[in-house]
């Protein structure tokens, strides 16, 4: 970071200490206007130090707490894009499971609207030779909507049975956990290959989120992760199979 960047930080900081702020609700302010964390850390240490050296006090508060207004869809975007753990941490304190399934329900319906336009799009100008109607197609959407939402619950559902058996019992953390690693795959599904490239990213911050919510281990974290996708996968290709070529089955 150039060093004007990190003045204006270490600055920030000092002025917020001196005005009664709390150094982690203006280290999360910087960090949601999108500057590094681990540099935030580094100059707000620095920045305390000068002030406690100087008779500054600072009010006692549980860490990982933090005052700053509650996160709304968009903070939550950002905050899964530059710093992962922090939402995490907020979400862990802050929110319980309706918090989780409304984030999912809304972030989900932008790849079903965007199914929707280019559907429409498509059947408009006759892309489509099947025949493909709008009614088939916001049927199909709502469907797959639909569909989500129990596939959520499912994969869920087995990872935390996982967990418990690492004899932890909290399912809201799981929830979240799968929750928000599916945040940047549901909004950029749509972009060639890096749609691929957010569905494994997806799989590491499901690792991450199991690891800190709940405090597993490396090993545990990745045996939670992986058990479900060995059971499900194979169910949805048996599914898919059944449902376009059924006459394997006979």
């Amino acid at each position: 970071m150039a060093e004007k960047a990190e003045d204006k930080i270490y600055d920030y900081i000092l002025k917020g200490l001196e005005e009664g702020h709390h150094p982690d609700d203006l280290k999360a302010a910087l960090i949601n206007a999108g500057w590094p964390e681990k540099d935030v850390n580094k100059l707000a240490k620095s920045a305390i130090n000068n002030f406690t050296l100087h008779g500054g006090k600072i009010e006692h508060r549980e860490p990982g707490i933090t005052e700053f207004e509650k996160m709304g869809i968009k903070d939550k975007i950002s905050q899964t894009l530059n710093s992962y753990d922090s939402l995490l941490n907020y979400v862990d304190k802050k929110e319980g499971i309706k918090e989780a399934v409304r984030f999912y329900l809304l972030i989900s319906m932008v790849p079903a609207i965007i199914t929707l336009i280019t559907g429409f799009f498509l059947i408009y100008f006759g892309v489509y030779g099947l025949g493909l109607s709008f009614t088939t197609l916001v049927l199909s959407v709502v469907i797959n909507y639909v569909m989500g939402i129990f596939w959520l619950f499912v994969i869920s559902s087995i990872m935390h049975l996982c967990v418990m058996a690492f004899g932890k019992s909290d399912y809201r953390k799981t929830l979240q956990a799968s929750v928000y690693s599916l945040t940047l795959v549901l909004l950029f599904f749509w972009i060639p290959l890096i749609g691929i490239i957010f569905e494994v990213h997806a799989l590491y911050l499901r690792y991450k989120g199991l690891k800190i919510l709940h405090g597993l281990s490396r090993g545990k974290s990745l045996v939670a992760l992986f058990v479900p996708l060995v059971i499900i996968i194979p169910i949805q290709i048996l599914l898919l199979l059944a449902l376009y070529h059924p006459s394997i089955f006979i």
